[in-house]
């Protein structure tokens, strides 16, 4: 077998390949890694759940802020919310409103 002088190297490859050598390394290397496909499912979920994250902490915060002030937030029966804007009226609003009111049913 003949053996190796590094020193008359020069510029060229002092090492051998096969052909496709390459190519099939990347091929396995994929083989065992992935192709990075499925790397976008778990961080499009990630996202979501951020996103989750952060409108629940700001609806946690406002309904928080709501009590904390004293305040409830709006009736979710109609009848109960038209009865507590009745309450909180004045007589002028309340004159106006009946007005309204039999000028609709009049017309019909």
């Amino acid at each position: 077998m003949k053996k190796f002088d590094f020193d008359n190297v020069g510029k060229r490859m002092p090492y051998n390949v096969p052909d496709g050598f390459f190519d099939e390394a990347r091929k396995r290397a994929c083989a065992i890694t992935g192709d990075g496909r499925q790397a976008r499912k778990p961080q499009v979920l990630r996202r979501a759940a951020a996103i989750a994250a952060a409108a629940a902490v700001i609806i946690g915060a406002a309904v928080i802020g709501l009590h904390l002030r004293g305040e409830r937030p709006a009736a979710a029966d109609p009848q109960q919310l038209y009865l507590s804007l009745l309450a909180d009226a004045s007589d002028d609003t309340l004159e106006e409103m009946g007005a309204n009111y039999m000028e609709e049913i009049s017309n019909d």
